[in-house]
């Protein structure tokens, strides 16, 4: 417990964002993979000094399949087509989940899209919005404590 009585841990914490002002060279155009590795450091998916894909292969799969396919990306086909294990492909599919980036409809998954089917951040930046507003709130609580 904190000085005032507050468990300060990990329980408070209802998830983490990771968003990076990145870049953007002319060179990532020139390949898919690339621009998809761009996505995934922007949004916290992969981190700079990671040399594993895994969250990258998922999430290119995953457009591949919605975007080519129009239909839902279901897990075991997402481990099948990548060779990533199912239980990794879980596991990056519930953190796109809750960053809001990806939906589930049905057994799949699909890209988060707006009205006009477009892929749409709009989940995660509202989440991040949210998220701001109540560290501000906190923070002006501090400023009319001193």
């Amino acid at each position: 417990m904190g000085a005032d009585g507050i468990n300060m841990g990990l329980d408070i914490i209802e998830r983490t964002f990771v968003i990076r002002e990145m870049k953007r060279p002319k060179s990532i155009a020139l390949a898919r993979k690339s621009l998809v590795r761009w996505f995934a450091l922007a949004v916290g998916l992969a981190n700079p000094n990671d040399k594993r894909d895994t969250a990258i292969r998922i999430i290119d799969k995953i457009i591949e399949i919605n975007f080519s396919n129009g239909k839902p990306a279901k897990t075991s086909e997402i481990s099948k087509e990548t060779g990533i294990e199912e239980r990794l492909v879980n596991y990056h599919i519930s953190r796109m989940r809750e960053i809001g980036i990806i939906d589930k409809k049905g057994s799949g998954y699909f890209v988060h899209t707006n009205f006009e089917g477009e892929p749409s951040l709009e989940n995660l930046r509202s989440a991040v919005n949210q998220s701001l507003s109540r560290t501000e709130t906190v923070l002006k609580e501090i400023i009319r404590m001193v």
